[in-house]
């Protein structure tokens, strides 16, 4: 867009038919053009040696040309295979910051006959501008994507790491998966823009993370807890806040893990927190984890009815809930946006094979 600002705006400015912005990649010794004012065209590649585009690579020259077909300089082959008749001719470098040559200005066809000095001096103005700005432009590209690589990279190892929590409890496998899917739907429910429902499915996925400093003879026994057990057994909140607070690539990412055992009414543990006291992000999870917890077999349990967990849900509206976040899984749950019987069917058969 900013190429093809330039080139418009230029072609404007010098009262010429056509402007073309070639940019200079040095790495393969090419110049390559996206746009082409007046001419519909793909990316256009050429050696940085050839031509006039080229010339002025190679020696940041100035080439101000007024018959172009009387100039040896000058390759017609374009002209033959558009139809297009080139006749006069401004070609100029643009420089960056430190003046070096990052492309060329190529402005065709002034509409009253030729490129004067001071056309020359007007696109040397607009240059010294364009270099600064494309080469922002092209810095902020690379950033993109190499930031885009990383997020590439990032979502794969939180993955990763989410699995090997569920794979040390074969029975709760897939809790951390489903947990990011429900608090991901309640938060679009909710209204959560893109960049905070980002955070919020990455935290929900490690909000268990904790549980890798619970020894397995707490994680999986199967009879009732002692009072000591218990008490351990809670302390994975506060060791998952520890793990991820250090996480600094994604922001507040521990308030999931330290806070998702809160209640709305100040009753949860370990900090007492009550209503909006608690994160957002840690209200939607916790209603989404005790959802989970409900819904799925336990290592000292199974699943439960789901009229039970619907009863659940309302009972703990205001208490363990925040009633607002309670409404929305209820509004999931009835209009089938969460489809609890394709889900138990799913686990049936899962079940069934192992």
């Amino acid at each position: 867009m900013l190429i093809k600002t330039i080139a418009e705006e230029t072609k404007t400015a010098l009262n010429a038919d056509r402007c073309t912005i070639f940019m200079y990649d040095k790495e393969n010794n090419e110049l390559y053009s996206k746009v082409a004012t007046g001419l519909d065209t793909k990316e256009l590649r050429i050696p940085a040696d050839k031509g006039l585009a080229g010339h002025v690579v190679q020696t940041g020259e100035t080439i101000n040309i007024k018959d172009a077909y009387n100039d040896k300089r000058f390759n017609p082959n374009v002209d033959k295979k558009t139809g297009y008749r080139t006749k006069t001719i401004l070609c100029m470098p643009i420089k960056n910051f430190n003046q070096e040559i990052i492309g060329v200005f190529q402005v065709l066809n002034k509409f009253d006959e030729y490129f004067t000095p001071d056309d020359e001096d007007l696109l040397i103005a607009i240059a010294s501008s364009a270099g600064i700005s494309l080469e922002n432009a092209q810095l902020f590209e690379r950033q993109r994507k190499l930031l885009e690589e990383q997020k590439v990279v990032l979502d794969s190892f939180i993955e990763t790491l989410a699995t090997s929590i569920d794979a040390r409890d074969k029975i709760t496998s897939g809790h951390s998966s489903r947990v990011k899917m429900y608090s991901s739907l309640i938060a679009q429910e909710f209204g959560m823009e893109k960049n905070d429902l980002y955070i919020l499915e990455k935290a929900a996925a490690l909000h268990d993370i904790g549980k890798i400093g619970i020894p397995d003879r707490i994680l999986n026994k199967p009879e009732r807890l002692t009072d000591e057990e218990y008490k351990e057994m809670k302390s994975h909140v506060v060791k998952g806040g520890e793990i991820l607070k250090s996480f600094t690539l994604i922001d507040n990412i521990e308030e999931g893990a330290l806070y998702h055992h809160e209640r709305y009414d100040g009753k949860g543990y370990v900090h007492g927190l009550k209503g909006e006291e608690i994160p957002l992000n840690a209200r939607i999870i916790g209603i989404a984890d005790a959802f989970d917890a409900m819904t799925a077999n336990r290592v000292y349990r199974k699943k439960l009815d789901m009229d039970f967990v619907l009863g659940e849900l309302k009972k703990g509206r205001g208490t363990q809930f925040d009633p607002q976040l309670t409404d929305i899984m209820l509004h999931l749950i009835e209009t089938g946006q969460i489809d609890m019987q394709r889900l138990y069917d799913n686990a049936n058969v899962k079940e069934e094979e192992e």
